[in-house]
C-alpha cells in the first residue's frame, strides 16, 4: 500500500503535465478564473450541440444512451434491493421478544440448536441460537 502511494507521487509530476495549460492557472484560489473558465466550456458545449451531427455521432450518441440507461437501471436495482432487504431485516426483529429477566439464567435451561447459516456465498458456517 505504501509503495503504490510513493509510486503515485513519483507518476504525479508526469501525469500534470499532460493537462492542457488553459486546465491549470497560476493561482488555483484564484475564483474569477475558474468561473471564467466555467461560462467558456458551458459554451464550447452549446456550439458542440448546435453542430449536425454525422451518422458516427448519432451512433455513438445511441450507445451512450443505453449505457446511461442501463447504470441508471441497476443502480435503481441496487436501491430496491437495500430497501427489501432492510424491511426483511426490520419484520424479522421482535423487539417484544427481548427477555426483561435482571436475574441471571443458568445456562442448563436453555436448548442450543445448531443452525447452518451461509453469511456470504461459497462459506457455510454453523451458528449457535439459544432457544428460551
Amino acid at each position: 500500500m505504501f509503495l503504490s502511494l510513493i509510486g503515485f507521487a513519483l507518476i504525479l509530476p508526469g501525469l500534470l503535465e499532460m493537462l492542457p495549460p488553459w486546465l491549470i492557472p497560476n493561482r488555483l484560489s484564484d475564483f474569477s478564473y475558474w468561473g471564467a473558465l466555467a461560462g467558456r466550456m458551458g459554451d464550447d458545449l452549446m456550439e458542440y450541440l448546435r453542430l449536425k451531427p454525422m451518422m458516427r455521432d448519432v451512433t455513438y450518441m445511441i450507445l451512450f444512451y443505453k449505457q446511461a440507461f442501463l447504470t441508471f437501471m441497476s443502480v435503481i436495482f441496487v436501491l430496491l434491493i437495500c430497501i427489501s432487504r432492510d424491511a426483511e431485516i426490520a419484520a424479522n426483529e421482535h423487539p417484544d421478544r427481548i427477555s426483561s429477566r435482571t436475574d441471571p439464567v443458568p445456562l442448563d435451561s436453555h436448548k442450543i440448536h445448531m443452525v447452518s447459516c451461509q453469511s456470504r456465498p461459497g462459506r457455510q458456517g454453523v451458528a449457535g441460537r439459544i432457544v428460551y
